[in-house]
């Protein structure tokens, strides 16, 4: 079971059978008997649609071998698949959507968006209003670092 999370604070449970793909989360169903996941994947682009696709392995599919399920990306709430943060400013890249945001000290223009202004010392410059880091046309970040006036 895939279930989303919310800024919303509900004391409701979540009944697992009712996920169907909307709203809360979906459910992957696997082959009968093939035993647990173990490992899952969120930041790679398997279909080339720049929507980070999920992998999930399950190493003991059978006896003779394992298998895989892809979940391709879609429109869901921003997840961040790593996270990187430094002195002054930190950065993170988003994993369904492979956008880089970040917040922080930028008196040297190490936020990369083309100010100096400082982000999330404001009450309405985090969550949502944040703005994605200008990449270049076709251009993806395969990893972060930040430290004290720099991001990369």
């Amino acid at each position: 079971y895939v279930v989303f999370g919310s800024t919303e604070v509900s004391s409701s449970s979540v009944e697992l059978s009712n996920l169907h793909g909307t709203g809360r989360g979906f459910t992957i169903a696997g082959v009968d008997g093939e035993g647990a996941f173990e490992s899952v994947s969120m930041s790679c682009d398997v279909n080339g649609d720049s929507k980070s696709d999920i992998i999930v392995g399950v190493p003991y599919a059978s006896e003779q071998a394992g298998a895989a399920y892809i979940v391709f990306g879609g429109e869901y709430p921003a997840v961040v698949g790593s996270l990187s943060l430094g002195e002054h400013a930190s950065c993170a890249l988003i994993s369904n959507d492979l956008s880089v945001r970040c917040w922080g000290a930028n008196s040297v223009g190490q936020l990369g968006l083309g100010d100096t202004n400082a982000r999330g010392d404001g009450s309405s410059e985090m969550g949502r209003s944040m703005l994605d880091i200008e990449l270049g046309a076709g251009r993806t970040v395969a990893a972060l670092s930040t430290g004290a006036s720099f991001a990369c």
